[in-house]
Protein backbone atom coordinates (compact mmCIF):
# COMPACT_ATOMS: atom_id res chain seq x y z
CA UNK A 1 0.00 0.00 0.00
CA UNK A 2 1.47 3.39 -1.05
CA UNK A 3 0.29 6.77 0.31
CA UNK A 4 0.21 9.77 -1.50
CA UNK A 5 1.26 13.11 0.15
CA UNK A 6 -0.97 15.74 0.90
CA UNK A 7 -1.49 18.08 -1.15
CA UNK A 8 -1.68 21.48 -0.14
CA UNK A 9 -2.82 24.73 -1.39
CA UNK A 10 -2.21 28.52 -0.67
CA UNK A 11 -1.53 28.95 3.54
CA UNK A 12 -5.12 30.55 3.60
CA UNK A 13 -6.47 27.05 2.26
CA UNK A 14 -8.57 25.99 5.25
CA UNK A 15 -11.77 24.02 4.53
CA UNK A 16 -12.32 20.43 4.78
CA UNK A 17 -12.49 17.46 2.85
CA UNK A 18 -15.98 15.95 2.35
CA UNK A 19 -15.56 13.48 0.01
CA UNK A 20 -12.49 12.24 -1.81
CA UNK A 21 -12.36 9.40 -4.51
CA UNK A 22 -8.76 7.83 -6.83
CA UNK A 23 -8.87 5.94 -9.86
CA UNK A 24 -7.96 2.48 -10.08
CA UNK A 25 -4.53 3.44 -11.67
CA UNK A 26 -3.90 5.96 -9.77
CA UNK A 27 -3.99 8.62 -11.91
CA UNK A 28 -7.01 10.78 -10.81
CA UNK A 29 -7.40 12.39 -7.17
CA UNK A 30 -10.80 14.47 -6.25
CA UNK A 31 -11.81 15.89 -3.40
CA UNK A 32 -14.89 17.70 -2.51
CA UNK A 33 -13.30 20.46 -0.13
CA UNK A 34 -16.84 21.80 1.25
CA UNK A 35 -20.38 22.50 0.16
CA UNK A 36 -19.29 25.78 -2.20
CA UNK A 37 -16.33 25.21 -3.41
CA UNK A 38 -15.48 23.37 -6.88
CA UNK A 39 -14.33 19.99 -6.70
CA UNK A 40 -10.72 19.97 -7.41
CA UNK A 41 -8.90 16.99 -10.06
CA UNK A 42 -6.12 16.23 -9.83
CA UNK A 43 -4.06 14.62 -12.37
CA UNK A 44 -1.14 12.78 -9.71
CA UNK A 45 0.83 11.66 -13.50
CA UNK A 46 1.14 15.14 -14.62
CA UNK A 47 2.67 17.21 -11.14
CA UNK A 48 -0.59 16.90 -9.93
CA UNK A 49 -2.43 19.50 -12.36
CA UNK A 50 -5.58 20.81 -10.97
CA UNK A 51 -8.32 21.01 -12.57
CA UNK A 52 -11.46 23.03 -10.80
CA UNK A 53 -14.59 21.36 -11.81
CA UNK A 54 -17.61 23.70 -10.96
CA UNK A 55 -20.80 21.47 -9.87
CA UNK A 56 -22.43 24.04 -7.25
CA UNK A 57 -23.43 23.19 -4.10
CA UNK A 58 -24.49 19.98 -2.18
CA UNK A 59 -21.77 17.50 -3.45
CA UNK A 60 -22.33 14.33 -1.49
CA UNK A 61 -20.58 11.47 -3.35
CA UNK A 62 -17.78 10.90 -5.68
CA UNK A 63 -16.98 7.93 -7.65
CA UNK A 64 -14.12 7.26 -10.85
CA UNK A 65 -14.75 4.63 -13.39
CA UNK A 66 -12.60 1.44 -12.90
CA UNK A 67 -11.41 2.53 -16.38
CA UNK A 68 -10.56 6.18 -15.21
CA UNK A 69 -12.67 8.38 -18.18
CA UNK A 70 -15.42 9.23 -15.84
CA UNK A 71 -16.15 10.93 -12.43
CA UNK A 72 -19.65 10.92 -11.35
CA UNK A 73 -21.37 12.83 -8.52
CA UNK A 74 -24.18 12.89 -6.47
CA UNK A 75 -25.74 16.20 -5.13
CA UNK A 76 -28.26 17.25 -2.88
CA UNK A 77 -30.00 18.57 -5.77
CA UNK A 78 -31.44 16.11 -7.76
CA UNK A 79 -29.01 15.15 -9.96
CA UNK A 80 -25.61 13.47 -10.95
CA UNK A 81 -23.12 15.34 -12.64
CA UNK A 82 -20.23 13.55 -14.90
CA UNK A 83 -17.20 14.26 -16.48
CA UNK A 84 -15.12 12.94 -19.09
CA UNK A 85 -11.81 12.67 -17.73
CA UNK A 86 -10.38 11.70 -21.15
CA UNK A 87 -10.81 15.23 -22.35
CA UNK A 88 -7.68 16.10 -21.19
CA UNK A 89 -7.63 20.49 -21.00
CA UNK A 90 -11.99 20.38 -21.67
CA UNK A 91 -12.41 18.45 -18.49
CA UNK A 92 -14.53 21.15 -16.82
CA UNK A 93 -16.50 22.07 -19.62
CA UNK A 94 -17.08 18.14 -20.42
CA UNK A 95 -19.98 18.36 -17.92
CA UNK A 96 -22.85 16.38 -17.69
CA UNK A 97 -25.94 16.78 -15.92
CA UNK A 98 -27.89 13.57 -15.17
CA UNK A 99 -31.07 14.52 -13.86
CA UNK A 100 -34.94 12.45 -13.28
CA UNK A 101 -34.08 12.36 -9.48
CA UNK A 102 -36.18 13.16 -6.91
CA UNK A 103 -34.29 13.71 -4.00
CA UNK A 104 -30.85 14.44 -2.59
CA UNK A 105 -28.17 11.53 -4.08
CA UNK A 106 -26.17 9.85 -0.94
CA UNK A 107 -24.11 7.41 -2.95
CA UNK A 108 -23.09 6.77 -6.73
CA UNK A 109 -20.98 4.37 -8.09
CA UNK A 110 -20.17 2.86 -11.93
CA UNK A 111 -20.37 -0.58 -12.60
CA UNK A 112 -17.58 -2.89 -13.01
CA UNK A 113 -17.21 -2.89 -16.24
CA UNK A 114 -18.62 0.92 -16.76
CA UNK A 115 -21.43 0.60 -18.52
CA UNK A 116 -23.31 1.56 -15.45
CA UNK A 117 -23.82 4.19 -13.10
CA UNK A 118 -25.92 3.68 -10.07
CA UNK A 119 -27.34 6.44 -7.58
CA UNK A 120 -28.73 5.89 -3.87
CA UNK A 121 -30.51 8.43 -2.19
CA UNK A 122 -34.26 9.77 -0.50
CA UNK A 123 -36.07 10.19 -3.31
CA UNK A 124 -39.37 8.16 -1.92
CA UNK A 125 -42.29 10.22 -0.92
Amino acid sequence: LQTIEAITEEDDYRLWVSDIAISSDARWLVVDTSQSSPLRLYDLTADSKVYLLPAGTGVNSLAISSNGRWLAAGTSKDVALLWDLAARDEIPSSRRVLSGHKGTLWSIAFSPDNRFLATGGDGGK
